[in-house]
C-alpha cells in the first residue's frame, strides 16, 4: 500500500527530509538488458515544463490511486503497454519549481520486444546509454539523478 498524499519521507541522493507536496508522480525507469534506459522526448509546446527535453515516462497520481497502478496506467497511456515487472521504488525526487511534485522512480527491466512499445505520448523515444545521457537534453529529474541512475544499473545489469 503506498502512503496517503501529504506529508511523506523521502531519500533524494542520500539525504533525507521531509516534504510537504500535494501532488505526487511516478516515473519508471525503463532499463534493457544493456543497461540502456528509455526515455520519453516532450512535445516541444510552450505550456510544457521543459519542452523538447527527455525525462521519464510516467505522471501524476490520481485520487486515490496507489502509486503502482498509476505507474501502471500512466505506461499503458503512453507506451501501449506496461514493459515489464515494476521494482520497489528506487528513490524519490522533490521538484520545488512550478507546479512542485514530489516523484516516486520505479525501475522497470523491460520484458518485451522493444517492438511491442508504441509511442502514445511526446514526441519521441529513445534507448540510450550511460555516455549518451551526460549529453543528453533532459530535464533536472532525470540530470540531477544520474549518479544514482548509473550505480542502480552497474549493480542490476550484468557486465559483458
Amino acid at each position: 500500500m503506498s502512503p496517503p498524499l501529504g506529508s511523506v519521507k523521502l531519500s533524494v541522493q542520500g539525504r533525507s527530509a521531509f516534504a510537504t507536496s500535494n501532488s505526487h508522480a511516478v516515473k519508471a525507469l525503463i532499463y534493457d538488458s544493456g543497461g540502456r534506459l528509455l526515455l520519453q522526448q516532450r512535445d516541444d509546446r510552450p505550456d510544457l515544463l521543459f519542452p523538447g527535453c527527455w525525462t521519464f515516462f510516467g505522471g501524476l497520481v490520481e485520487e486515490g490511486e496507489n502509486w503502482v497502478d498509476a505507474l501502471h496506467r500512466e505506461l499503458t497511456e503512453e507506451l501501449g503497454c506496461c514493459p515489464g515487472v515494476v521494482a520497489k521504488e528506487l528513490f524519490s525526487w522533490s521538484w520545488d519549481g512550478v507546479d512542485p511534485t514530489l516523484n516516486h522512480i520505479y525501475p522497470v527491466r523491460l520484458l518485451i520486444e522493444p517492438a511491442g512499445l508504441g509511442l502514445k505520448e511526446g514526441q519521441a523515444m529513445g534507448w540510450f546509454s550511460h555516455k549518451q545521457l551526460n549529453h543528453l537534453k533532459a530535464t533536472p529529474l532525470v540530470t540531477d539523478n544520474l549518479g544514482q541512475i548509473f550505480c542502480y544499473l552497474d549493480l542490476v545489469v550484468p557486465q559483458v
